[in-house]
Parts: C-alpha cells; sequence; structure tokens
C-alpha cells in the first residue's frame, strides 16, 4: 500500500509518452531577492486620453442601453407546425 501511495511522487520517473514536460523543472528556484523594481508611473497625459475614453466608452454604452431599452419587448413565438398558423 505505501509502494502505491509513494509510487506517484517519483520525481526521477520519466514523463509518460505525450505528457507535457513541466515548466521549469530543470531550473534552479528563483532568488526572490532578484525581484525587478517597481514599474515607473506612465506617463500623466497618455493617462489622461486613456481615462476620457473609458469615460467616452461608458457613456456610449449607456446611450445604447436607454436607446434598447425603449424598444417594444418581442412577442411571444408563434408554435411551430400549428395549422392555420402559417396563414393556410
Amino acid at each position: 500500500m505505501v509502494a502505491l501511495a509513494s509510487a506517484g511522487c517519483a520525481r526521477d520517473r520519466p514523463p509518460e509518452e505525450g505528457a507535457r514536460p513541466i515548466p521549469g523543472a530543470g531550473k534552479p528556484f528563483p532568488d526572490l531577492s532578484t525581484v525587478p523594481e517597481r514599474p515607473r508611473a506612465g506617463d500623466e497625459a497618455a493617462r489622461r486620453r486613456m481615462m476620457e475614453k473609458l469615460m467616452s466608452d461608458r457613456e456610449e454604452a449607456g446611450r445604447i442601453r436607454e436607446r434598447n431599452e425603449r424598444l417594444p419587448a418581442p412577442g411571444p413565438a408563434a408554435a411551430p407546425g400549428r395549422k392555420g398558423d402559417d396563414g393556410s
């Protein structure tokens, strides 16, 4: 029973045929002291243009929603194949 439980944990076992390799398995564990510096803030003018575009998109989405809410709701669909529904 113990042999079966430990068989799945063997690291030295070759990968099964068709199995994808584990990414980074051959690399050493990363040193957390090598974390890159935090990215610098972007250009203020570019950020402002993006914010204005997002606000414009949100306003347009609101106008579309209002327009769609004013449309009449579709009526119930006729059941297919009923005699007389197609004008005959």
